[in-house]
């Protein structure tokens, strides 16, 4: 009964793989890093877009499950490369369920993104039309489509998971990183936090083990299914830039510049009833959360 994480050597991808028994992680390492994987895990790296490497996998596994976290992260990137995100975002994702469907998974869990839903002030909930904003945002919106197609016409059993804003230990600082990661790389090296826009704006921060608790019962409760996995609390990035602060005792000041021409999201925050009707409860506050990635973060960079 193996389970196959693609993206596993990543971020959220490998904190997944420590919580299941017979795990095959298939990672590029483009992204993940491979001392993320965990030692139960076993390891293949493989770029998702060979696909008769791929086929091969599915035929000597015969996967139970699959969780196709693997991606082209970032909306940075996607504008800066709309092709190689539709080609990783989309065309792998209909590859991957094409062999799911061919070899008998019995399971298909997908992982979307906020960006779907585009600009909004309000509370984002799973049945709001969503409005993409960059290819990032349309190629992951793509991928919930093709994973409803094979739910209706296949029978399937498919459930998607909407990210919001996760961070956590795993998460290596980089240019295409999550403002958490990047914020503390600068402030362990008594660097300005430099904010993109005016610090007012919030996102809904959500820790990593909630996160994975979010998808593995999502996961196991669902069938044909959306959710949005997210704190259903807002933080502005000043605060959280103040935060990461004190937390390093950084004195350097904040920093800030204007948004990026592709950002007109001010507000990000989840709706997370449907989630919660699961039984779903977040168990780490933000602050708890951050402490934990800073010591985490520590602990990797001596």
């Amino acid at each position: 009964m193996s389970v196959l994480i693609t993206g596993g050597a990543g971020f959220i991808g490998s904190n997944l793989a420590r919580r299941l028994n017979d795990v095959v992680v298939v990672d590029n390492l483009s992204e993940g890093r491979r001392e993320n994987v965990p030692d139960s895990a076993t390891f293949v790296q493989q770029d998702l877009r060979d696909a008769d490497a791929v086929e091969s996998l599915f035929k000597a596994y015969r996967f139970d499950t699959v969780y196709h976290l693997a991606a082209h992260f970032a909306n940075q990137k996607s504008v800066e490369d709309p092709q190689m995100d539709l080609a990783v975002n989309g065309q792998v994702t209909l590859r991957l369920l094409e062999f799911a469907q061919k070899y008998g998974v019995r399971k298909f869990v997908y992982s979307s993104s906020s960006c779907i839903y585009g600009a909004l002030d309000i509370a984002m909930v799973e049945s709001l039309p969503p409005r993409p904003e960059t290819p990032y945002g349309i190629s992951k919106l793509l991928g919930e489509y093709y994973v409803q197609y094979f739910h209706d016409y296949y029978g399937m059993d498919t459930t998607v998971v909407r990210y919001f804003n996760v961070f956590g230990p795993g998460e290596y600082p980089g240019p295409y990183r999550n403002v958490v990661p990047k914020f503390f790389q600068a402030a362990l090296s008594g660097q300005p936090l430099r904010i993109t826009g005016t610090g007012a704006e919030t996102r809904d921060f959500t820790y990593v083990d909630d996160a994975v608790d979010a998808t593995l019962l999502a996961a196991e409760k669902s069938s044909g299914q959306i959710f949005n996995v997210g704190n259903g609390q807002s933080t502005s990035i000043h605060t959280l830039a103040e935060s990461i602060n004190a937390l390093t005792s950084n004195p350097s000041p904040i920093q800030y510049v204007p948004r990026r021409d592709w950002d007109h999201i001010a507000h990000r925050k989840a709706d997370v009833s449907k989630l919660r009707a699961l039984g779903f409860r977040p168990a780490t506050s933000i602050a708890d959360g951050l402490e934990k990635t800073h010591q985490w973060l520590k602990s990797v960079n001596t």
